[in-house]
């Protein structure tokens, strides 16, 4: 039973009268919505909380969703009270606030769904597993065949444990301002490193540029991201902060008029 309990996580757990009877019947949006509150649940699993920390802009880029569709369907949810927005004062950070989505519906991780979900999952992935069984057979014989190849692999994964795409994800969920805002700006950008050590340098540099950005809300400085996404020209957080308290509508107009 604990290897239960240390899995409930692994699991989101929806009822067909919030999703099938409420968003599913109301055609393309309320599709959207159901997706939407989808990805609000998996956050809740990771979180552990069914009231998440979760930017509009970062279920955006996890859908790969433009404003509009996240707007509506993210109205649609609220509307329907599926979900509701409480935001919070950070303690020490005078005007800034985190924005956390409480989801309504969820149901308990409790013992009993835990194991009936693990148990359904088990027999439908026995086949699968079978088939693994054999293939990894099958790989160890050729591996087995091939000994310096064996070893030139086994070295590889020890001096190359470093997975740039958790790394970034750590950033963006980081209780430290500044990290957060690091991650979001890598991540939008679509930053690779190699290794921990580039990891490591390029952070260190971002540090003292990402100093001028914690006062601003996420929001915010999403909005401009967007603006200088698309840009004919490179831009850093320095850039950010420079376009942080313009007019951006008022920029785009003019653009548009040149």
């Amino acid at each position: 039973m604990d290897n239960i309990e240390n899995e409930a996580w692994q699991y989101v757990v929806l009822t067909n009268a919030t999703t099938d009877q409420r968003l599913l019947s109301m055609g393309k949006n309320g599709v959207d919505a159901y997706t939407l509150y989808h990805f609000y649940a998996t956050q809740s699993a990771i979180q552990r909380t069914n009231q998440v920390w979760v930017t509009d802009y970062f279920c955006r880029k996890g859908l790969h969703w433009g404003r509009e569709r996240m707007k509506i369907a993210k109205k649609i949810l609220l509307d329907e009270g599926i979900i509701e927005e409480t935001p919070q004062a950070v303690k020490g950070k005078e005007g800034f606030q985190k924005k956390y989505v409480k989801i309504h519906f969820l149901l308990e991780n409790s013992k009993e769904t835990i194991k009936h979900a693990t148990t359904e999952t088990r027999l439908r992935e026995g086949s699968t597993n079978a088939l693994d069984k054999n293939i990894n057979a099958l790989d160890k014989n050729i591996n087995t065949c091939d000994k310096s190849r064996e070893g030139t692999k086994s070295k590889l994964k020890e001096e190359l444990p470093f997975s740039c795409e958790q790394e970034l994800n750590k950033l963006v969920d980081s209780p430290r301002r500044d990290l957060h805002i690091i991650g979001i700006y890598w991540k939008y950008k679509n930053f690779k490193f190699e290794n921990r050590k580039q990891f490591e340098v390029s952070l260190k540099r971002e540090l003292k540029p990402v100093q001028n950005l914690i006062p601003y809300q996420d929001d915010r400085i999403f909005e401009v991201i967007d603006y200088l996404d698309g840009k004919n020209f490179k831009w850093t957080l320095e850039t950010v902060f420079k376009y942080i308290n313009e007019d951006l509508d008022e920029l785009k107009a003019k653009e548009k008029y040149k």
